[in-house]
């Protein structure tokens, strides 16, 4: 079996995931609309944004362009305020877990090649998705390295031109636009964790439209990493989940899902108690939740087809798997198919699954009501970016 990713929260799942809520009438359609306008209104300010760096960069003499980093989207609309609910991926319905079990056996190597698709057909509701605009860059590609530096040099500043892709360009970047050294060899800053502030045709969108940028620190660590990034933020912060002011307003939305988890699971710790209970009456022994909602029984049933060469089991708490079971791939694949009938049974029986529904469609809508207010100040915020940026292009 190779190694799989957990089917988790797919980015802005609202476009198509609902739990049964309120999501057709009253409150729940206005927070729709309020959603689907945030969104609206970002994509045409990025495309402002765009438009003004083009001309700019036309005014420099330029007249091709790398589109690849100018491309702009309709976003796709939103029709649920909430999500699957963060158990969802682990209970599944009754006659999916009798047909699919959790979904784990289908990356397994010796599993059908159409049953991943055939299981994406079943499961994950159709979503529409953000369009993008066609990026055709063969003809900037046909530039020479020395026309695509000065391109990048005047789109972003010689600073962050050099940071970025001073590298790639290496000695074919034309010399004026490198650094220099006593020695005259050509400087390449390795320390990537500051971003050198923008400059060029960008500075000069940023400080027309918004003024002046600003440092914003963010948070890394991780084993492959600096300790975290100092990046430069310029555009009004989206007013959700208290992100970093570099967040965009689909990834505020997803973050609302994390802040919210703690709340939801408060409210149906009863329900998830019995539904633990009734698992371990089962013969599945003890279970437990992971953090960020659901149960980890990718780790679990990943860690029985892959044995010792399973590396994703990190996720949440589970059992050990029983010591006696067969080896064969169509008697595991049976033995997950049965533990998921139990598990939706038990999710049924115990009023985890009606509860979980319930819930998170409430604490989307308290939260996303509780955040009305300073939403539509960002609004008329962007709305004010766009007004101007207008008049500047019409000038």
């Amino acid at each position: 079996m190779s190694r799989f990713a957990c089917v988790g929260t797919v980015a802005l799942a609202l476009a198509a995931c609902t739990d049964g809520g309120e999501t057709a009438s009253g409150e729940s359609d206005e927070l729709l609309r309020m959603l689907n306008e945030s969104r609206r209104l970002e994509a045409e300010v990025v495309a402002l944004e765009y438009r003004y760096i083009e001309r700019c960069l036309e005014d420099r003499g330029h007249t091709v362009h790398q589109p690849r980093d100018l491309m702009t989207w309709e976003p796709a609309e939103i029709t649920a305020i909430a999500p699957a609910n963060p158990h969802a991926r682990s209970l599944p319905e009754p006659d999916i877990a009798a047909e699919w079990g959790f979904g784990v056996w289908i990356y397994d190597e010796q599993a059908d090649p159409d049953a991943w698709s055939e299981y994406e057909d079943a499961t994950w509701p159709e979503a529409s998705e953000d369009t993008w605009n066609e990026a055709d860059d063969s003809e900037f590609m046909a530039l020479s390295p020395e026309e695509q530096y000065s391109w990048y040099v005047d789109f972003l500043g010689r600073a962050q031109a050099m940071w970025l892709y001073g590298e790639h360009f290496g000695f074919e970047a034309p010399d004026e636009n490198l650094p220099e050294d006593d020695d005259g060899e050509i400087v390449i800053d390795e320390d990537i964790s500051e971003e050198p502030p923008p400059g060029g045709c960008t500075m000069e969108m940023i400080e027309e439209l918004y003024g002046e940028p600003h440092l914003v620190s963010t948070e890394g660590g991780t084993a492959d990493s600096v300790d975290g990034y100092v990046e430069w933020a310029y555009r009004p912060a989206v007013p959700l989940a208290d992100v970093s002011p570099l967040y965009s307003v689909e990834a505020a939305i997803e973050q609302v899902q994390t802040v919210l988890t703690a709340d939801f699971r408060g409210q149906i710790a009863a329900e998830e108690d019995r539904f633990l209970s009734c698992v371990a009456d089962r013969g599945y022994g003890a279970w437990d939740f992971e953090e960020s909602g659901g149960l980890n029984v990718h780790g679990y049933w990943g860690l029985i087809y892959d044995g010792a060469d399973y590396t994703d089991g990190d996720g949440g708490p589970f059992p050990d798997p029983p010591s006696d079971l067969p080896f064969d791939f169509e008697s595991l694949r049976g033995l997950e198919i049965a533990m998921a009938v139990d598990f939706a049974e038990c999710a049924d029986d115990s009023g985890l699954r009606e509860a979980a529904e319930t819930s998170w469609t409430d604490v989307n809508r308290d939260y996303y009501e509780s955040a009305e207010t300073a939403m539509f100040a960002w609004q008329e915020e962007m709305r004010g970016v766009i007004e101007h940026g207008q008049d500047l292009l019409d000038a």
